[in-house]
């Protein structure tokens, strides 16, 4: 199975009401579907869910004491029903990558495009200690040295920070309130790169 590109998403409602009427959706929209002969849990499963659902949130809204909780529960009932559904859609959907998009919305569902989280090429963050910022580079792999700069000035000058041979540090003493920018650049094998893009950051 290929690696889909697609998510698959429910967007579930919080209203009780809504989730009755989305949950009908899915099922009448895999109801005779080609795509789901045999879909787990089964869609009777399902709809029986939604059938006691919508009888318990009359329940509740005729005000019996107590009927909440066991509302709440054919809810949870509902909702775990459903999530057994997206996982099945999302099961065919990963045997047929090129169709993932157009199976996903048979079913009623959302397709959610996957986007990895590209690692930024440096980040700062404050660490435990008073005035003290972490900086946090990409790595370059082994054998790499990375020099630190930061400034007080907006990068008009810039102050060495040391450095290391992993791909983070920290810059002790700066002042609360004020905005620094950071920098590095590494030296492979003598080799030394280019600066980094310069990032902002308030020390709090």
């Amino acid at each position: 199975m290929k690696t889909l590109k697609h998510q698959v998403a429910l967007n579930l409602p919080n209203v009780v009401a809504l989730l009755i009427v989305y949950g009908r959706h899915v099922v009448q929209a895999m109801t005779n579907n080609p795509w789901f002969p045999n879909p787990t849990p089964t869609l009777q499963t399902v709809s029986a869910d939604l059938d006691q659902l919508e009888t318990a949130e009359a329940t509740v809204l005729s005000g019996i004491n107590g009927a909440a909780a066991a509302r709440d529960l054919r809810r949870k009932l509902v909702e775990d029903g459903l999530h057994g559904l997206k996982a099945h859609v999302y099961g065919i959907a990963g045997q047929h990558p090129d169709e993932a998009k157009a199976i996903i919305q048979s079913a009623g569902m959302f397709p959610k495009q996957y986007t990895a989280r590209v690692k930024p090429e440096l980040e700062a963050s404050m660490s435990p200690t008073p005035q003290e910022v972490r900086l946090r580079a990409k790595s370059a792999g082994g054998r790499v040295s990375y020099e630190w700069q930061y400034s007080v000035d907006g990068g008009v000058t810039w102050i060495a920070a040391g450095t290391t041979t992993v791909a983070d540090t920290s810059v002790q003493g700066l002042s609360v309130g004020a905005t620094y920018a950071f920098r590095f650049r590494t030296t492979i094998r003598k080799t030394t790169g280019a600066w980094s893009q310069t990032i902002s950051f308030v020390v709090h």
